[in-house]
């Protein structure tokens, strides 16, 4: 068995597991994307992802959605 990754990145890659084909190309292209760009256009990003995650409706269980 090969070496296990901190549970928040476990946790994340059960999320990502269970995305459709389309999001999980979208969510790559994305991750590509902020891989390969500046710093400040990094903090951009997050900025903006925060700013969109923040305006979502607050919900018990994230799992609800699918």
């Amino acid at each position: 068995m090969f070496p296990l990754p901190p549970v928040s990145v476990v946790l994340l890659l059960e999320q990502f597991a269970d995305l459709a084909t389309l999001e999980q190309s979208t969510f790559l292209d994305t991750l590509n994307i902020y891989l390969y760009t500046s710093p400040q256009q990094r903090r951009r990003m997050r900025e903006a992802w925060r700013e969109t995650a923040e305006a979502l409706p607050v919900m018990e269980d994230p799992d609800a959605v699918r």
